[in-house]
């Protein structure tokens, strides 16, 4: 089943089984294997989930150990925490 492996993968990197709400987002044609797809679905969950862990790097580590090519695949997505404000009333 896709949920008890990719929450297998998560456990590898000590990361908390997903969420259903987090399941929910999870693409349902993803395979059970270790591919670009697969990692990019479980680093949006746990970019979702974290700020400074390094739970990302282990996750892009790990996949790069099963010999998945992740050419060109960052480790984390970069964000801005800059709030631009609204009018003062």
């Amino acid at each position: 089943m896709l949920r008890e492996f990719l929450d297998g993968i998560l456990a590898e990197i000590d990361s908390e089984s997903l969420t259903d709400a987090e399941y929910d987002t999870v693409p349902e044609d993803l395979p059970e294997e270790y591919t670009k797809p697969v990692y990019e679905a479980l680093k949006t969950v746990v970019q979702e989930r974290e700020g400074v862990s390094g739970q990302l790097k282990r996750l892009k580590a790990f996949f790069i150990a099963k010999g998945t090519d992740l050419v060109g695949a960052a480790a984390r997505d970069p964000m801005s925490q800059i709030f631009f404000g609204s009018p003062l009333e």
